[in-house]
């Protein structure tokens, strides 16, 4: 792994010696919340900082958002924020921070005081509760950070670079000035997922030359450059900032990129940063993906995280997973499962693995509660190290009206023991409730227990839960569900082909069920509408759901062609229940317009009694006609005063046919003059357009 050398720290590498005990995987150790200092410090090195910081938790779309801390659909956020935090086992917490409407102008980039104000109020509340804090910039990347301007005359990229590292480096010398003293438990994070030019050449004419922001870069070379700058400034702000954790990634926090291109300075107090968020269709329930957990899948993590460990652990070099999670809410047990296998291969590896939550995921910061506990419960578990057991499945659904039989679960304890199973208070007995094979590997539910919670005549939606109980690890909860077919409030409706104005909400009964995922596929061929590699899968944002309806996406309806006929298979939990859907496009007129003009005519300088010829010209647009309709044509001065008007009637508009009219005017005097144009139906019963200042004349 390549190092560079870094002159201001000689004093500290003796601080290596430290390392020798990070050669290992797994070396995230439980520990407790620990000390609330906020403006003391205790020089620790990274290593040992990592040691206590597993698991974290994100902030997310809070301060990062802009321009404004409420700007993203979440309220500011409030002290109690980290109490609930802290009791949910989480010990360290990233506050992603999007400075750019805070900053001032060149040359010196002023942060708002009021801004470092809130900042340091939000980062003070989660150090008193003894969480080890990390603030970055954010959204900055890509507002300006490694956004290049266009030269107005060439019309190529000018490269920014140097402007844009100098105010980077002003923007952090203040943010580390403020912190300075405060306790080692606040780590800074250089640059959220810098962008990387892989994808332009610096010289490319833009597509649009109006909107830079469509080409970012940032090279490997100028990144670990930009590291190299921003850990300098850091250092040299005073304080303790000399010795305090600075967190440093690649191209996009990204894995590989890392491997392949991230230099670390010699520096004791340095940790490496990366983003995980793969494999992408399962995370965000598209494409048909609902379920994470093959071999191959387990394969793929460990592909993405083993070069991280030999890189930068074995080095003695910390790694923070500053982010993962899943971005809509995939089928609950493989989303535990999922989170259990990143967190459980972060500790293997001695990564600290810090949950994305963007307020809408899991912790509800409103009501103060958790979305899915047991997602919640599982991370935070591995992140200690235990092992989370689990039984196969969150739900088992039984048709309604009939007797349940029998359900096998596979149990994979991972070396635990199952110590219980509850319905509320009720303990289940074994050898009368369930049973359990030789090997543990499966249990079986009797089906007449069952049968006591869900009676054969109970309603659809039915659920009672049972609680699986282990000797170590998270509970494992199990929803017992009675269901019949989802019915749609509607089996075929007809839209405008090409002019849906919003998403298209159906009533849906999901009758105990549970939408999993959708397709789209023409009902003559049955040919995929989007996407034929997906088979006719389409993604979350196509379809979304809520507990009333499913929701068809403005986008993909109006691909849909003038004339078709589209078939919606919706597919639920339990597997192989459908429901469908089918749509016709027909083709709509478009609506009526009218383009106009007027003219003044000689061309030349108007000048105080001298005629003028004034014509106006209304051209039918998509096909509109008028007949027997009313032009008025009004000229004012500059104070408002009528000077003249033409009326005329019974002027018919057709198709492919200018409409036309004149009459001469000759002004009385020098000034401005406004000339008002209109179009109404026969006697004036309807106002087609109105131009108030159609042409303006300057009269000399």
């Amino acid at each position: 792994m390549p190092r560079t050398p870094f002159a201001i720290l000689a004093a500290l590498l003796s601080g290596l010696l430290l390392y020798s005990s990070a050669g290992t995987a797994g070396y995230a150790e439980e520990a407790g919340a620990g000390s609330s200092r906020i403006d003391s410090f205790q020089s620790i090195t990274a290593v040992q900082a990592a040691k206590a910081m597993s698991p974290g938790w994100n902030l997310g779309n809070t301060l990062d958002a802009h321009p404004e801390e409420g700007s993203w659909g979440n309220p500011p956020a409030e002290e109690y924020i980290f109490d609930d935090i802290r009791d949910a086992g989480f010990r360290s917490v990233r506050i992603p921070i999007t400075w750019d409407s805070k900053i001032g102008p060149a040359p010196e980039y002023i942060i708002d005081p009021a801004r470092l104000d809130r900042v340091e109020q939000v980062v003070d509340w989660a150090l008193e509760r003894g969480l080890y804090t990390i603030i970055d910039v954010h959204h900055d990347n890509g507002n300006w950070v490694t956004k290049m301007a266009v030269d107005p005359v060439t019309g190529l990229y000018a490269d920014d670079y140097n402007r844009n590292m100098d105010k980077l480096e002003k923007v952090w010398a203040q943010i580390a000035a403020r912190f300075k003293d405060k306790s080692e438990k606040l780590l800074f994070e250089v640059l959220n997922e810098p962008n990387s030019g892989e994808w332009e050449v610096k010289e490319e004419a833009p597509a649009d030359p109006d909107n830079p922001a469509a080409r970012h870069h940032l090279t490997p070379e100028e990144l670990n450059a930009m590291n190299l700058r921003m850990l300098k400034a850091i250092r040299t702000s005073g304080g303790s900032n000399a010795s305090r954790i600075v967190v440093i990634g690649a191209e996009g926090d990204n894995s590989e990129k890392a491997v392949a291109h991230l230099e670390v300075p010699s520096d004791p107090y340095l940790m490496v940063t990366f983003h995980y968020y793969t494999p992408y269709p399962f995370i965000s329930n598209s494409w048909g993906d609902t379920s994470w957990g093959t071999p191959e899948d387990k394969a793929e993590l460990n592909r993405y995280f083993k070069p991280v460990y030999d890189t930068f652990v074995r080095e003695g070099i910390p790694v923070l997973l500053g982010e993962f999670g899943t971005f809509v809410d995939p089928e609950p047990y493989a989303k535990s499962y999922f989170f259990n296998a990143i967190v459980r291969t972060a500790y293997k590896y001695g990564f600290v693995p810090i949950y994305w939550d963007n307020g809408h995921d899991n912790y509800d910061r409103k009501a103060r509660v958790w979305r899915d506990e047991t997602a919640k419960n599982v991370m935070v578990r591995a992140g200690y190290g235990e092992i989370n057991s689990f039984i196969g499945m969150r739900d088992a659904y039984f048709e309604q009206g009939e007797e349940p039989g029998d359900l096998a679960l596979p149990l994979e304890l991972g070396g635990n023991e199952l110590t219980g199973i509850y319905h509320g208070y009720y303990r289940l007995i074994e050898g009368e409730d369930y049973t359990l094979n030789e090997a543990q590997t499966e249990l079986t539910l009797y089906g007449g227990f069952i049968a006591k919670l869900l009676p054969a005549g109970g309603k659809a939606g039915a659920r009672e839960t049972l609680r699986f109980r282990f000797s170590e690890g998270a509970d494992q909860p199990l929803n017992l569900i009675r269901c019949a077919q989802p019915l749609l409030g509607e089996s075929a409706i007809t839209i405008p082909a090409g002019a849906v104005k919003e998403n298209l909400s159906i009533p849906l009964n999901y009758n105990g069920t549970q939408l999993a995922t959708a397709r789209m596929v023409d009902a003559a061929t049955g040919r995929p509408v989007k996407d034929e590699w997906a088979q006719g899968y389409i993604n979350r944002g196509d379809f979304l759901m809520d507990g009333e309806h499913v929701i068809l996406g403005r986008d993909i309806l109006n691909q849909l062609a003038a004339g078709s006929e589209t078939k919606v298979i919706l597919e639920f939990w339990p597997k192989g229940v459908t429901a469908e859907l089918t749509v016709s496009a027909k083709a709509v007129k478009p609506e009526p317009g009218y383009q106009h003009t007027i003219k003044v005519l000689p061309r030349s300088t108007p000048k105080v009694d001298r005629p003028l010829t004034i014509e106006g010209t209304i051209v039918s647009l998509n096909g509109a006609s008028v007949y027997k309709g009313v032009i008025d044509v009004e000229i004012h001065d500059a104070e408002g005063n009528k000077v003249e008007q033409r009326i005329y009637n019974e002027k018919t508009l057709k198709p492919g046919e200018p409409l036309t009219v004149n009459f001469t005017w000759k002004p009385s005097k020098r000034g401005t003059y406004i000339v008002k144009f209109s179009y109404f139906t026969t006697r004036w019963q309807e106002n087609l357009f109105w131009d108030d200042a159609a042409r303006v004349i300057e009269v000399q």
